[in-house]
C-alpha cells in the first residue's frame, strides 16, 4: 500500500508538446519541485524570446519606424553650394524645387536642368552629396557644368522642399 501512495504522489509522466512542461493529470499531486522547474524553463524560454532582436525590434528600431523620415523646406541663396545638417544620418535624401519640373532642358542654358537630387550613403544624382548628418547641394554658377548639366539645387529666391529618410 505504500508504494501505491507513493506513485500517487508523483507527477505524471506526460509533459506539453513544445516545452516538455508538467502535464498534470487528475490524480497526480504535483510537489513545489515540479512548479519551480516549471517556471525556471519557462523564463528561459522568454528570456530568449523577448531578446531574440530578428523577432522584436529593438527602442532604436520603433524610434526610426515612428519617425520614418523628416520633411522641410528652404530659401536657395544663389551660393555654389548650400550645406545644412540633420539630426540624424539619413539612408536617402530626396530634394526639389517648388513649382519646377525635376529636370528639363533649358535652351537658353543649352543644358539640361537639374532642379532635383536624391542621394543615399551608395551615392546619388548630380549635385548633392550626402556625409553622415550633412547634405550638400550644388548650384550653377552662371554656366551648365562641364558634362552639359546646370545644377539647380540652391537658386536665389526659390523654395525647395526635401524629405531625408531615417
Amino acid at each position: 500500500m505504500a508504494t501505491k501512495e507513493r506513485m500517487g504522489a508523483m507527477p505524471s509522466t506526460n509533459k506539453t508538446p513544445h516545452f516538455g512542461l508538467n502535464n498534470w493529470s487528475g490524480t497526480d499531486k504535483p510537489k513545489r519541485t515540479d512548479f519551480t522547474e516549471d517556471n525556471l524553463r519557462l523564463d528561459s524560454l522568454l528570456q530568449t524570446h523577448f531578446t531574440d532582436t530578428d523577432l522584436h525590434f529593438t527602442p532604436e528600431d520603433r524610434e526610426r519606424f515612428a519617425q520614418a523620415y523628416v520633411s522641410g523646406f528652404y530659401n536657395g541663396t544663389g551660393a555654389a553650394s548650400k550645406s545644412f545638417s540633420l539630426s540624424f544620418s539619413p539612408s536617402g535624401f530626396f530634394v526639389f524645387q517648388v513649382g519646377a519640373p525635376l529636370s528639363g532642358y533649358d535652351r537658353e542654358l543649352g543644358a539640361v536642368q537639374v532642379n532635383s537630387g536624391f542621394v543615399s550613403s551608395h551615392g546619388g544624382s548630380a549635385g548633392i552629396a550626402l556625409t553622415g548628418q550633412e547634405v550638400t547641394l550644388k548650384q550653377s554658377q552662371g554656366t551648365s557644368e562641364a558634362d552639359g548639366v546646370f545644377l539647380n539645387l540652391n537658386q536665389a529666391g526659390k523654395m525647395y522642399g526635401y524629405l531625408a529618410i531615417r
